[in-house]
């Protein structure tokens, strides 16, 4: 394998130096887009990215489109436009239709034409279950589910009607608030559902459903369920209203309290969930009353408030890597900047030491890099998070702290050097210098830049003198 470093020669000099080496979460950025930048509404529910690439919001008051730049607003009822201004819930369907959820009935935008097809509360064709949608989803077999609080419902393109399956969603108290508020299919096929009375399976070939009690410590039993999200390892995670976060049992088959440190669940409401890699480790996303908060996934470290602490209910990662969160007070965009860099200390009193010029991968070992200064190189470790000078071989030229430009194989690197050039042999920890080469071709030691082609040729600028190239025997 090859590697070649064009950049990142005097960054790295401000990345290491400062503060402390943990993802600063604190120090998150959060872009925010308001009515005054065109949204319909500042209070977001709902947010989609279609296959076009463009961004659908629902808010309180109609619909907004987000080309990148400019918002498209619709806003209008009646006969043209929608049922309904508060939307709740957004989907595409295969065909590019874009679905739109709302308190009072269903509508379906063609965004070719503009046409806007309405589906109210009844029953036959081109009617929904129930007027007040909960959610959309698209399975991985491109079918379209909505969810009421009469139960699950899937549409039939063919005849342009839904079919209903009853669920239960409510218990021994008739008074909650009834709802399915999220679907998920894990990568076991199943469907997940969850409701204002726990979290439920259905079954899509017999149309069956199962119900999950919670294991709360003292009790056993069910509760609002918002939220769901299943992680790289296939586990099925759950967010509740004021009674914290589960996780899935497979073996004994019910969702088990989990204990995050300094979280007080009971004051909680978690909207939604989602995963991401932060600097190698999958952090839990949660989209709370309380704000964002991360939760490492392995539960060894504390809970991670962030600087956005609006009431929020959505979060969507966009094919860009963006991360998008809808709240009270508008459409939030996480800065991804904020997260790409973390800080460390270099505690040496030698400034030139504090001084990094290169970053390089090391070849012995892939969760380690090794820093280059004018003293020497250090060793950094991504997994553990340490920091150490690295004991390089003699070096009576000062090659290796001169470093120009280098590129690497499979046994070590060759480099150019203010001082020469040459080649360190990774795993003999040997040092051969081609200072003498150079020299002779052009009358000084420095070298400037340092490449390998696909024929394992070097090619070495010299400073006025032309290219020098080297065959790979030598």
């Amino acid at each position: 394998m090859k590697y070649t470093v064009r950049f990142l020669l005097s960054l790295i000099t401000l990345l290491l130096g400062k503060e402390q080496l943990h993802a600063q979460f604190s120090n998150l950025r959060f872009d925010t887009y308001t009515t005054a930048n065109g949204l319909s509404d500042n209070n977001t529910n709902a947010i989609i990215q279609d296959s076009r690439g463009f961004l659908w919001i629902g808010s309180n008051n109609g619909l907004s489109r987000f080309d990148g730049r400019f918002f498209k607003k619709y806003t209008h009822l009646g006969e043209d436009g929608l049922t309904d201004l508060s939307i709740v819930c957004l989907a595409e369907d295969k065909l590019g239709n874009i679905w739109i959820g709302t308190q009072n009935g269903l509508n379906k935008l063609d965004p070719q034409t503009e046409k806007i097809t309405h589906y109210y509360e009844g029953t036959g064709m081109g009617t929904i279950p129930f007027k007040w949608c909960n959610y959309l989803y698209t399975d991985r077999n491109n079918e379209l589910w909505l969810t009421t609080e009469k139960g699950l419902a899937l549409y039939n393109m063919e005849s342009d009607s839904f079919e209903n399956f009853l669920i239960a969603v409510t218990g021994m108290d008739n008074r909650i608030n009834k709802f399915i508020s999220r679907i998920l299919e894990d990568n076991k096929g199943r469907l997940w559902l969850t409701t204002s009375y726990g979290i439920k399976l259905f079954d899509r070939k017999t149309h069956s459903i199962s119900s999950f009690l919670y294991d709360l410590g003292a009790e056993k039993s069910a509760y609002p369920v918002v939220s769901i999200i299943e992680d790289s390892k296939g586990v099925i995670w759950i967010g509740t209203w004021e009674q914290g976060l589960l996780k899935f049992n497979e073996t004994r088959k019910y969702f088990e309290q989990q204990s995050f440190p300094p979280l007080n669940f009971k004051q909680l409401v978690v909207s939604d969930m989602l995963t991401r890699n932060i600097l190698n480790r999958e952090y839990l996303l949660l989209a709370t009353n309380k704000g964002l908060i991360f939760l490492d996934g392995s539960g060894k470290s504390p809970a991670k408030f962030t600087s956005l602490t609006d009431n929020i209910s959505h979060l969507f990662p966009d094919r860009q890597g963006n991360l998008w969160i809808t709240g009270s007070s508008g459409l939030y965009r996480m800065n991804n900047n904020s997260l790409s860099f973390e800080w460390t200390v270099i505690n040496d009193p030698d400034p030139e030491w504090k001084h990094i010029y290169h970053v390089i991968p090391d070849i012995g070992n892939s969760s380690r890099y090794f820093l280059s200064t004018l003293k020497g190189w250090w060793q950094y470790d991504v997994l553990s998070h340490q920091l150490n000078k690295f004991k390089l071989p003699s070096d009576p030229e000062n090659l290796l702290g001169g470093i120009n430009t280098w590129t690497a194989n499979e046994k070590g690197y060759w480099f150019s050097s203010i001082n020469g050039m040459g080649y360190y042999d990774r795993f003999n920890n040997r040092l051969d210098s081609w200072t003498s080469l150079a020299q002779l071709k052009s009358g000084q030691t420095s070298t400037g830049i340092i490449a390998a082609d696909k024929s394992n040729k070097l090619w070495v600028s010299l400073h006025r003198s032309g290219i020098l190239v080297i065959g790979p025997d030598g």
